[in-house]
């Protein structure tokens, strides 16, 4: 049957321990989907050893971040999927 409000476009954001999949989908058919190394664990061990982390730790975990999520655009955008 399906989710409620899954039969146009839909943005899906699964975020696990190694790696995050962003699945976008049509009238139930997924288009595409891209694995982006941004698990949370992952993250934790590689950028934040201290706790409280520190600013420039934070600083370096945006930063790859952001970097991780502008490939994922450039190639959602190139298929022409993202709305």
């Amino acid at each position: 049957m399906g989710e409620p409000g899954t039969q146009g476009r839909c943005l899906l954001v699964d975020v696990g321990g190694g790696s995050c999949e962003i699945t976008i989908s049509e009238r139930k058919r997924i288009q595409e989907t891209v694995s982006l190394p941004l698990g949370a664990v992952r993250l934790t061990k590689e950028f934040l050893p201290s706790d409280p982390p520190t600013e420039e730790e934070l600083a370096r975990l945006k930063q790859f971040i952001v970097r991780e999520l502008r490939k994922a655009e450039r190639r959602l955008s190139a298929l022409r999927v993202l709305w």
